[in-house]
């Protein structure tokens, strides 16, 4: 349809994929250790209410994840 060929994009400077990777990895960082809000974890308790599913403690690792 329209016979043109797909744009090929510019690649990004490797130091700048690596600048923004180590930014990303940060900010990704930061949001893993805030708190979940309380809202949050009512719904969540609703919702494992209605399934039987049992909440993890706080204190417990998630799956995969180490203890520090």
């Amino acid at each position: 349809m329209g016979g043109r060929a797909p744009r090929s994009r510019p690649a990004l400077d490797k130091d700048v994929q690596v600048q923004i990777g180590q930014q990303l990895r940060a900010v990704y960082d930061d949001v893993l250790r805030q708190e979940v809000p309380d809202r949050f974890m009512k719904l969540l308790a609703e919702l494992d209410a209605r399934t039987g599913a049992p909440l993890p403690r706080a204190d417990e690792p998630d799956e995969g994840e180490e203890k520090q």
